[in-house]
């Protein structure tokens, strides 16, 4: 077995596994293999600082030291002033530990030339018995002369080559000196048939510099000798790999992946310099931040920009200020200077890479190349001559009319109440207004919370600068900055009161109301804010306004947990909202009409207002309102029972950029949580959440209850607690938006009882379970009865699971749809064994498996199969249904549920064990089976695995035939699906 890397006091490796560098690998190995059957080769690892060139050609050499001769050297900037200095130093290092007499065998005939420029052969040539050698005399104080040197450097290879592979590693050889370089080539076609590999390092833009490299490199393609490797950034996969190899750690908080992968832009070094700086500043790895760039990487900038002329460094300064990608025409504008005065810096800085071009049509634009490089020459630029930068940016951008762009330079370079700032902010929250970006007015008005005291009477001209119909107000689309927002309008609302004004009051409760219902979950106070605002409208003669004033009250009660009290509203809105042809109320009021029936299981009625809804949002070119109404009817669809119809509509609404906002990918959480695809669930919340944090959205946050309840199935207990405490620190309150809220009680009461406590569980989920019925959320209330009937008979409270059961047959009766039926079979299964009715629980057990297999719904179908073969009254059938429920079980990822009835079968015989067997997964197979599948699965070869591991080919074949067997897999590819499984089992001793 391998060893674990050494940790420092932090817990960071020392040198972390290498990850990602598969393909990179395997293209060595084999000119490993060349080398080793006797050609000399050369491999040029080439690629931009921090993407790991040295780390990799390290790793094939470290591979190697037990078959081969490694030596190895770096080429430092200034450090190489004497001839050779790159095989010197290597050679130096290798024989200086060596025996004298071993020094004295490998240099042979020329160790008098070596002695000039080695130590070990100096020492070797002064050491022999008697009088000392007079050849050590002739050397003294003799200058080495370049031809018999080369020499005597191939003789050495030459010899060491005799006894095994010689690996040379020289890093970062752009730095070499020519005559190190030189050497090479000389070596290379002296030495054609040698087992000799040099593994060779440099940063793509230096190379292109070097004097020599590019004539040597040259020379040694033409001899068919030379293999050059680019190396790239790490893909996020593989940026994920190396974050869990670093932390140590089998799962790691998506929004750290996706800020590693953001700021490191994949690049190795700079994941683990970022990692390693936000584990020593005990940074909340949740919502990853640092105040400031890791020295360790501001050192390395340092050096790149200390070598800049002033005008080049200037340049570089701006567009670290300007912070993102600017056309060459708005380069000039910002620095006041005519275009050809700025071609020869850029080109430059672009051949040093630290800054990139782009070209898209006949237009070049420019940005730094790396985040990483920007934000540490931003940081070193001073804070006066950071002002002006801003200053000059921001004016810049203003002169062509971005002020959204501008706002941010003219807030980094103003006091309190600047007159500039303050306009050009007001100016880009109009524009974003205008265009519905509500994503950008958010920061603007936070921005305007720093420049304008609260009773500063512009607050006034801010609300000018909004639109009346704002439709991210009336859509909801507030998540985390809805504390910004209420704060806003309140400094408004303090302006306002003694205006008289009633239509601009008006405005501001309503967007009151909207923000403080389910951005801050305070459904009393928007409620309040919400009637004020419909009485001002109606006073004012806004008959449109008031019936959206009136819509929003209808999604108000839904926060508070009265879908009645919504649906009343709801059809008051429509019907008015016919009569008078307003097309954005009808939208609205009929997409609410469609979801509250799916939720009470009419879903007949779901579907005609939702295709309506949905036919008037794309005639009116809605896209939000479109891709909503449509995720709206993939949960339908999904609570109906019709899963494959369900994928499909979310798979179309997921294809619009507006599924972010539309809470898309939560809701098809939902359905994948109903099909039994529990990877799918955590996986697709986790992707939601790196693109945008869960943590304090009340319209998304409850998804991260459905990932912690799948993850709980499969087995992570750690990642379903952190994913439960993130939705717990959202709602925060017991009546929190109760809609979305009570997925919490019922999803800590399924671990609960998963994890051996049912009595707790069932209170959790009695409680909620209570609360969706007091909502009269039909649908909801039945799935979380299923689960409340399950904690019920475990904990042995037999009245509770019948009552529970009876509950959901009662449901069953006034829900449409499939789906509802078979669970309440499955319910009353569970209630008839609590009350020792096994014969009697076998046949809607078996009933309800069969259908809820049929419509794809597999956990719930495993576990009716569970039920029927513990209600069974013969051995086959016991056996036959058990096996069917472990599958399905192993087929969904339910871990805990399949090792639970594995066990229960290997008690029922021969037959049973074997099923067993057959139904454990990965935990069927020994240890070294474990760590053969292991490896497998992560596509290693079969030699690969034996060197790993110490073991023969024909071994692990072997092992790997009963790991198949016993998996059920036919093939290495089919392993894949284990993967995650067989990393959080141990390995062998």
């Amino acid at each position: 077995m391998t060893q674990p890397p050494l940790r420092n006091s932090i817990g960071i490796p020392r040198r972390p596994s290498l990850v990602g560098r598969d393909a990179e690998l395997a293209a060595l190995d084999e000119q490993v293999a060349l080398a080793h059957t006797g050609a000399f080769r050369v491999v040029l690892v080439t690629g931009e600082p921090g993407v790991g060139k040295s780390r990799l050609v390290n790793e094939v050499a470290e591979r190697q030291r037990d078959s081969a001769v490694v030596v190895g050297s770096r080429a430092f900037e200034l450090g190489m002033t004497y001839s050779l200095a790159l095989w010197i130093e290597a050679f130096e290092r290798l024989l200086s530990p060596a025996p004298t007499a071993e020094v004295r065998r490998l240099c042979g005939s020329s160790v008098c030339d070596l002695a000039l420029v080695l130590r070990p052969a100096r020492r070797a040539l002064g050491s022999s018995p008697g009088k000392p050698d007079p050849e050590l005399d002739r050397a003294a104080g003799r200058e080495p002369d370049s031809e018999r040197l080369l020499r005597a450097l191939t003789e050495l290879i030459d010899n060491l080559s005799a006894d095994s592979p010689v690996i040379v590693v020289l890093d970062d050889v752009h730095n070499a000196d020519a005559s190190s370089w030189q050497a090479l080539y000389h070596i290379a076609r002296r030495l054609s048939d040698r087992p000799v590999l040099v593994l060779a390092t440099a940063r793509t833009a230096d190379l292109a510099r070097h004097p020599v490299a590019g004539q040597v490199l040259v020379g040694l393609e033409q001899d068919d000798a030379l293999v050059r490797l680019g190396l790239h950034a790490l893909t996020d996969e593989s940026v994920a790999a190396l974050t869990r190899a670093v932390s140590g750690a089998d799962d790691m908080p998506p929004a750290l992946v996706s800020w590693l992968v953001e700021r490191s832009q994949g690049y190795p070094l700079f994941v683990i310099g970022l990692l390693r700086a936000l584990i020593e500043e005990g940074a909340d790895l949740t919502q990853p931040r640092l105040a400031r760039v890791p020295e360790s990487l501001t050192g390395r900038v340092a050096l790149l920009v200390g070598r800049l002329d002033p005008p080049d460094r200037e340049l570089l300064e701006v567009l670290a200020v300007i912070g993102g990608r600017v056309d060459i025409d708005g380069l000039a504008r910002v620095l006041g200077r005519p275009l050809d005065r700025l071609g020869a810096p850029l080109e430059r800085l672009t051949q040093s890479r630290l800054v990139g071009e782009h070209e898209a049509g006949h237009r070049l634009s420019y940005e730094i190349a790396h985040p990483l490089v920007q934000d540490a020459v931003y940081e070193s630029i001073g804070g006066a001559r950071r002002h002006a930068f801003h200053r000059l940016v921001g004016r810049a951008l203003v002169a062509v009319g971005n002020f959204g762009a501008a706002a941010p330079h003219f807030l980094r370079s103003a006091d309190s109440g600047d007159p500039e700032a303050v306009d050009t902010l007001i100016r880009a929250v109009r524009q974003a207004e205008e265009r519905n970006l509500h994503q950008e007015t958010l920061p603007l008005l936070t921005a305007l919370l720093d420049v304008l005291d609260p009773d500063d009477p512009r607050w006034l001209d801010v609300l000018e600068a909004m639109t009346w119909r704002a439709e991210w107000v009336i859509d909801h689309l507030v998540e985390n900055g809805a504390a910004t927002a209420i704060a806003v309008m309140r400094r408004i609302e303090r302006q306002l009161a003694a205006s008289g004004d009633q239509l601009r009051e008006g405005i501001v409760q309503f967007r009151l109301a909207s923000f403080l219902a389910i951005g801050a979950g305070q459904p009393a106070q928007a409620a309040a804010a919400c009637q004020r605002a419909q009485e001002l409208f109606a006073a004012e003669g806004h008959a449109d306004l008031a019936l959206l004033a009136l819509n929003e009250l209808g999604w108000i009660r839904y926060c508070a947990g009265d879908l009645p009290g919504h649906r009343a509203l709801a059809l008051d809105v429509c019907e008015k909202a016919e009569n008078s042809g307003d097309q954005t109320a009808l939208i609205q009021s009929l997409g609410a009409l469609g979801c509250i029936a799916a939720i009470q299981g009419q879903f007949g009625e779901a579907d005609r207002h939702l295709r309506r809804s949905t036919d008037l949002a794309r005639a009116a070119g809605k896209r939000y309102r479109y891709v909503w109404n449509l995720t709206m009817s993939g949960l339908a669809l999904a609570l109906a029972g019709q899963l494959a119809a369900s994928r499909a509509t979310f798979e179309r609404a997921m294809h619009d950029p507006e599924a972010g906002d539309a809470v898309t990918a939560e809701w098809f959480a939902q359905c994948d949580w109903l099909s039994g695809r529990l990877d799918d669930v955590v996986r697709r919340v986790s992707q939601s959440a790196a693109r945008r944090p869960l943590g304090g959205s009340r319209r998304r946050a409850w998804a991260a209850a459905f990932a912690a309840r799948a993850a709980a199935e499969r087995g992570q207990s750690d990642v379903a607690a952190r994913l439960l405490a993130l939705a717990s620190a959202t709602y925060d309150r017991p009546d929190d938006v109760p809609g979305w809220g009570n997925w919490l009680p019922w999803a800590a009461g399924s671990m609960a009882t998963l994890a051996g406590d049912p009595a707790a569980g069932h209170d959790l989920l009695d409680h909620a379970a209570g609360r969706l019925r007091a909502m009269h959320a039909a649908v909801f209330e039945a799935v979380v009865l299923v689960d409340a009937t399950e904690a019920a008979v475990t904990a042995d409270q037999v009245d509770a699971a019948v009552a529970h059961s009876r509950r959901l047959a009662e449901l069953s009766r006034t829900i449409e749809g499939e789906m509802i039926g078979p669970l309440a079979q499955l319910a009353q299964a569970r209630a008839l064994l609590a009350t020792g009715s096994a014969a009697a629980a076998a046949i809607p057990a078996t009933q309800a498996a069969d259908a809820l297999d049929r419509l794809g719904c597999r956990l719930f179908g495993a576990m009716a199969a569970e039920a029927a073969g513990i209600a069974a009254t013969s051995l086959d059938t016991a056996v036959e249904m058990l096996a069917r429920a472990a599958n399905s079980y192993d087929r969904c990822g339910a871990i805990v549920r399949r090792d639970r009835v594995a066990k229960r079968l290997a008690g029922l015989g021969y037959r049973g064990r074997r099923a067993a067997v057959a139904g454990r997964g990965p935990a069927a197979l020994t240890p070294r089976e474990q760590d053969v599948a292991r490896l497998a699965a992560r596509g290693h070869t079969a030699a690969e695995i034996g060197h790993q591991l110490f073991i023969g080919t024909r071994t692990v074949e072997t092992h790997l035939a009963h790991a198949c067997a016993k998996l059920g897999c036919r093939s290495k590819r089919e392993l894949v699906r284990f993967t995650g499984e067989l990393d959080r089992m141990p390995e062998a001793p």
